[in-house]
């Protein structure tokens, strides 16, 4: 393949230092590091269209882009409030210097490398809710976010709706990138599919949401990278019988020894078995 540009999306576990996507793409592609901390999916797939779009205007061909998602916990939600609102009360953009495009240059890498901490403009007037696969979430203090999230939360997301959600948002992405020619690889940050209660998996969306089923039968698994795993999403213990089919980069670094116990995420080192992890198989698959 004659990909030069990698375009790639996620949460937190994508967005760490030394992430997955700079392993996967040193000395090989030009890479936009598209991922934030505690943003929902539609967060990611909108981000990830947008900078494929800009591409695309710029006159890239489209065999030279190759797009990467990692998508993220369905009880996620992506508000848009206001870009006055969120610029002057979110911490988000206090943390970080807000200019026209809010790249920063990945440290190791020598310009190649583009970290979208702030991105563009259009993204200042969105808030993220954050968090795992739990649709009853409590907000203590009365701050910023919560004024918006725990009405919604309350009111109007069910399990239900975060799933076909999730669905959708991975199916734009797919049919997006098909309708351009461009290729396409996807993981999860941990597995969505089966539900778990911290030592067991108890239920599958699929077969929990029948009115979805259509969904995700759309979905181009040959675009997946799932990772057989008895790890649940919560604790490390090893589930007794049957193995998900449905596992991802938790499960995986879980049984390494890449996640970092302190915070629950991705270490260093772990952030490099994956990206590694992930070259093997997209070699293997001929997407690379």
């Amino acid at each position: 393949m004659n990909h030069k540009y990698l375009v790639t999306g996620g949460c937190s576990f994508s967005e760490a230092s030394g992430p997955w996507a700079y392993e996967l793409g040193i000395n090989h592609y030009n890479v936009s590091n598209l991922a934030r901390g505690s943003c929902g999916n539609e967060f990611i797939r909108r981000q990830v269209i947008f900078k494929v779009s800009e591409l695309l205007k710029k006159g890239i061909p489209s065999n030279e882009i190759l797009v990467g998602v990692q998508w993220t916990g369905i009880a996620r939600i992506d508000l848009f409030v206001s870009e006055e609102e969120v610029v002057t009360e979110n911490k988000f953009h206090t943390d970080f210097e807000i200019d026209n495009i809010g790249h920063e240059t990945h440290p190791a890498n020598s310009g190649s490398f583009e970290w979208n901490w702030n991105f563009d403009k259009h993204d200042y007037g969105w808030i993220h809710s954050g968090g795992g696969d739990n649709f009853v979430k409590e907000w203590g203090a009365e701050t910023f976010e919560s004024r918006y999230f725990q009405k919604y939360f309350k009111h109007f997301m069910t399990h239900n709706q975060g799933w076909s959600n999730f669905l959708y948002n991975v199916l734009m992405v797919q049919w997006f990138c098909k309708s351009n020619n461009i290729s396409l690889f996807n993981f999860t940050g941990w597995n969505l599919i089966d539900n778990d209660d911290g030592g067991n998996y108890i239920d599958n969306n699929v077969e929990k949401f029948p009115e979805s089923r259509h969904l995700w039968d759309m979905i181009d698994k040959n675009n997946f990278i799932f990772v057989e795993s008895g790890i649940c999403n919560i604790k490390k213990e090893e589930i007794t019988g049957k193995k998900s089919p449905y596992g991802g980069m938790w499960q995986y670094l879980t049984e390494h020894n890449g996640i970092n116990l302190d915070n629950a995420h991705p270490s260093e080192d772990g952030q490099s078995m994956w990206g590694n992890f992930l070259k093997d198989e997209l070699i293997k698959r001929k997407i690379i």
